[in-house]
């Protein structure tokens, strides 16, 4: 599968833990709720349905950042997870176990236009998170992890 450009993607960062580190990062009742009140994702700049949010969260693109590699075509993640969970909102935590291991995927919107445009660097993507928890967690814990979905190792190669 093809790295995809950022107008037809979705933004996760990819935490994954399978000693329960981040159990402490899940969001509060409040939290969750408040960020689950967000409704889609971006198919494109097309798409009526398309965060509003999106200048919001590139107010804070230069801060966060980790990169992922083979994350694979992320509209069909995007709809696998919506399909498992019922919903996807900004900010939503989602859980999904693979091979035993448990990844959280931090979903943001697609950031594109003028406040941000992904860049894709030999066959990477780069993800970003504009909260700074959640990242400070993702440099020491995601670092050279591994995990699978529907047959497809993922890793994340670095976080800076």
């Amino acid at each position: 599968m093809d790295v995809i450009g950022a107008k037809r993607s979705i933004i996760m960062a990819v935490i994954n833990d399978h000693r329960g580190q981040l159990e402490q990062m899940r969001p509060s009742n409040k939290e969750l709720k408040r960020s689950l009140n967000v409704t889609g994702f971006h198919r494109g700049d097309d798409d009526p349905q398309a965060y509003s949010t999106a200048a919001v969260a590139a107010q804070a693109t230069h801060r966060e950042k980790t990169i992922l590699k083979n994350i694979g075509e992320l509209n069909e993640l995007a709809t696998q997870l919506k399909n498992n969970n019922g919903h996807i909102g900004e900010g939503s935590l989602i859980q999904m176990n693979s091979g035993g291991e448990v990844a959280w995927f931090f979903i943001l919107p697609c950031l594109t236009g003028k406040e941000y445009e992904i860049p894709e660097i030999d066959g990477e993507i780069t993800v970003i998170s504009p909260h700074a928890e959640i990242a400070k967690q993702a440099r020491s814990v995601c670092k050279g992890k591994q995990f699978e979905i529907n047959g497809t190792t993922h890793w994340v190669i670095e976080s800076f």
